[in-house]
């Protein structure tokens, strides 16, 4: 299993340039945080440096210590208005905030502030509040076994994905890792893909959450003189201030756009799928083709992009899982018949099950075809001017309206794998699509789905939901039938 995303997910960040962006430490490359000595936190749209060790000693503060450096920051920033939420910027188009962010780097005060930022090992984000209801209205029924629609995880990740508009300038959403705590319970983190996969970030995650687990040791709480906090300053040019409502309204409009809905499926989970000889992640996708046909009976089925990792070799990122198979449309075509018999069904099911497997197999073992055609595409782009005919056939390829078609993903899923009681959240690739993000527990199933407003070939994510929760009891009762083996 390949480790170098482990050293390229701390201390990193996105710097946004012309033609394109640029990452501060590449995949595979020097080791960047070995002479990082700090973070970053943002309180009420204030950047603080904080540093963790001292930078000749390399002496390490304890918790109680970070504790008294968190409380001098929130002190310090109750006791002043707001700043300008510069975080802002980095939510707009890559262009957009590359311009903003050549003029404010003019300023040498503002250039050290930046290059602070985007060298710290990562952003602690402290948010007032979430906006977490204060009371649950969530759709629950008294019984274990029923689904719950969950307002106040929907509402948190919300937060964590966008900010909800009223802690978006607390963000600085180029930062590879922006942890997020809010007073009313939210926590968790902000992930900027560029430099990792998801898969990289759940042992950093529950391996925090194990440690938090310990009691914590008070220590010595007196703070030497490296480890006081210090407000990183902003000059900002008087061209630059009009920015911020234009920016706000645009990034309101996008977050208006995107529904969310967090859901768990609380009547069996992968110890039951086992059971009936079926791989949970394979039976999961199935209940999501059989989910989108129903709510979509006039659609051809969805192009489907699942997540194959490739870390098993060096360097390796990710493939495509096309969960949409041939197998896959005849199961789901057989489920809306009325008329197909029972038995046909599970067939059909079975066979579904049966290519999803073997397709996530071959694409694992890096036998996919997704990333081969991205490389062909790439070079296509980059060589420019030839007359060749090999190359010219080449780029026709990536003009035929059947590449267009099979790249349009409705369907964007991921299944990110943890022993913790967490989510992942994460919006469409296309327009009229879905992101459907999950975790598949021995006895329950943790779902975040999301889509965008208004669009005519989508529904909500919360119907998307609640037909895949009732796909997965209706293929279950299916494979416990007797005398349906197949």
């Amino acid at each position: 299993m390949c480790m170098e995303q482990y050293y390229a997910v701390l201390g990193n960040c996105r710097i946004p340039g012309s033609p394109h962006d640029r990452l501060r430490a590449r995949l595979g490359g020097p080791f960047t945080t070995r002479s990082v000595n700090h973070i970053c936190v943002m309180y009420r749209n204030r950047i603080y440096e904080m540093e963790f060790s001292d930078a000749v000693t390399r002496e390490t503060i304890g918790a109680a210590l970070v504790y008294r450096q968190l409380e001098h920051i929130v002190s310090n920033g109750q006791d002043q208005p707001p700043a300008s939420p510069v975080g802002l910027f980095t939510t707009l188009p890559r262009g957009d905030w590359n311009c903003l962010h050549s003029v404010i780097r003019q300023n040498l005060g503002n250039a050290n502030t930046l290059t602070k930022i985007e060298s710290c090992l990562f952003v602690l984000c402290l948010d007032e509040s979430a906006g977490i209801p204060s009371q649950d209205t969530s759709e629950r029924a008294q019984s274990d076994q029923s689904d719950l629609l969950d307002d106040r995880e929907t509402v948190s990740a919300h937060n964590l994905l966008h900010g909800n508009l009223i802690n978006s300038g607390n963000r600085w959403f180029d930062k590879s890792i922006q942890f997020i705590v809010t007073r009313d319970g939210c926590v968790g983190l902000n992930f900027e893909h560029t430099a990792a996969d998801a898969g990289v970030m759940v042992p950093i995650i529950s391996h925090v959450y194990e440690t938090l687990k310990n009691p914590i040791s008070a220590g010595d709480t007196r703070l030497p003189v490296f480890a006081h906090p210090k407000e990183l300053p902003w000059l900002l040019p008087k061209t630059i201030f009009h920015e911020f409502d234009s920016t706000k309204d645009k990034l309101k409009g996008l977050i208006d756009s995107l529904e969310l809905q967090y859901g768990e499926f609380r009547k069996f989970g992968s110890s039951v799928i086992k059971n009936v000889r079926a791989s949970p992640d394979a039976f999961f996708q199935m209940a999501l083709q059989l989910a989108y046909a129903q709510l979509h009976p006039n659609l051809p089925p969805p192009p489907t992009y699942e997540t194959g990792s490739l870390r098993r070799f060096h360097l390796g990122r990710t493939d495509t899982i096309r969960s949409c198979s041939q197998e896959s449309a005849q199961f789901t075509k057989g489920m809306l018949d009325p008329n197909c018999p029972v038995e046909d069904r599970v067939r059909l099911l079975r066979a579904a099950l049966r290519r999803h497997q073997d397709y996530t197999k071959e694409t694992l073992a890096g036998q996919a075809f997704d990333r081969h055609l991205l490389g062909l595409r790439m070079l296509a782009q980059n060589l420019t001017g030839s007359d060749d005919g090999n190359l010219q056939e080449l780029r026709s390829l990536f003009t035929d309206p059947t590449y267009s078609k099979m790249n349009h993903y409705r369907l964007s899923t991921s299944q990110v794998k943890t022993d913790d009681d967490a989510t992942v959240a994460f919006g469409p690739v296309v327009p009229d699509g879905y992101g459907v993000c999950y975790n598949i527990h021995p006895n329950y199933i943790q779902v975040i789905a999301s889509s965008f407003r208004p669009s005519t070939d989508s529904e909500s994510p919360t119907a998307l939901l609640k037909h895949t929760f009732q796909s997965l009891s209706d293929m279950l009762d299916l494979m416990q039938r007797p005398h349906c083996e197949a």
